[in-house]
């Protein structure tokens, strides 16, 4: 994810009897409890970082289960992890139709949009999944993220906020929000959000960074 700055800121074998046995116990399953279990499954694999095996879990889940809008989704993240952002839009589209008010799936098809460089669709389904969860964090991060790049400070900053209010111990944004701040002439509360940083990340590698910031930020809130 791109973070607006002010200077340049800045992913084991299973043993095969054990395989051939969960194979064997997964096949007398019904098929609601079958496609759980492959869901879990892919659950696993994308959060150790492995897209490609959480991919093939999520098809057999939805080969169980082809109306699980949970399975569509979560397969559109793994293929979008695994860079085929065009199958992740038709698996995001897919849970949308399956679950029109799905916020999490609108979300992240905001995010594959923005991926593929449609700013304006991207724009467009992160309001639409906030309309429906008005603190779902992942949208108002991709919004503060976009209007950032767009240079619109002011709404930039507002989603920045929101961000850093429902999950306020991310180094990243409110790194981007002290960023943000300072570019709009926000002195006071930039310098409060650089320090923020440094008390989140207190050896930070862009320490020196912040601190001249900070540095600079205190001269010009004397004069």
């Amino acid at each position: 994810m791109i973070v607006a700055r002010a200077p340049a800121v800045k992913t084991g074998w299973r043993w095969l009897a054990l395989g051939l046995l969960l194979v064997q116990a997964c096949q007398s399953l019904p098929p609601a409890a079958l496609a759980d279990q492959y869901l879990h499954r892919g659950n696993e694999s994308l959060m150790a970082g492995r897209p490609e095996e959480a991919i093939a879990a999520y098809q057999q889940a939805l080969q169980a289960d082809p109306k699980l809008p949970g399975a569509h989704t979560n397969l559109g993240n793994a293929l979008k992890g695994a860079g085929q952002i065009d199958q992740a839009i038709v698996q995001y589209q897919e849970a949308l139709r399956l679950a029109p008010t799905d916020s999490y799936a609108r979300a992240n098809l905001g995010s594959a949009y923005a991926e593929r460089g449609e700013l304006d669709l991207a724009i467009a389904e992160y309001h639409e999944a906030l309309r429906l969860a008005p603190n779902l964090v992942l949208a108002h991060a991709g919004l503060g993220f976009l209007y950032a790049d767009r240079g619109n400070l002011d709404l930039a900053i507002t989603h920045y906020q929101e961000t850093a209010r429902l999950v306020p111990d991310r180094p990243i944004i409110i790194y981007g929000l002290a960023a943000l701040l300072e570019q709009a002439g926000r002195l006071a509360a930039a310098l409060e959000q650089w320090e923020r940083y440094l008390q989140l990340v207190p050896n930070a590698p862009d320490r020196p960074e912040a601190e001249w910031h900070i540095r600079h930020l205190r001269i010009s809130l004397k004069r």
